[in-house]
């Protein structure tokens, strides 16, 4: 962070990349996406997940087996959502997620 010249803080931003690999094959994310420091980039690549697998349920096939990559502007890799974490999938009336909270972002 950067402080200004009254006292404050400026956010320091960061420039990341959310590449998708699901099955129409490899979407790279050229322009990425720039976000503050304390922003949790887990928590987009579930939102853009489940704005992905919205519009699949629309079509009628949902395809768990895809993920998104998350990586910095140089390449270095921070982490990877796969499409199942994204969801709680029940099959069958009264079934609960015991996944943790994580779930729910």
């Amino acid at each position: 962070m950067k402080l200004l010249p009254e006292g404050g803080v400026l956010p320091v931003m960061r420039r990341l990349h959310f590449d998708l690999h699901n099955g129409t094959g490899f979407t790279a994310d050229e322009e990425g996406r720039e976000m503050e420091d304390d922003a949790d980039p887990r928590a987009f690549a579930i939102r853009s997940i489940r704005s992905i697998l919205s519009e699949e349920v629309m079509m009628g096939v949902v395809d768990l087996t895809g993920w998104i990559d998350i990586r910095s502007e140089t390449g270095i890799q921070f982490g990877r959502v796969t499409f199942s974490e994204a969801v709680c999938l029940r099959l069958e009336p009264g079934g609960s997620d015991d996944r943790g909270a994580s779930r729910q972002a």
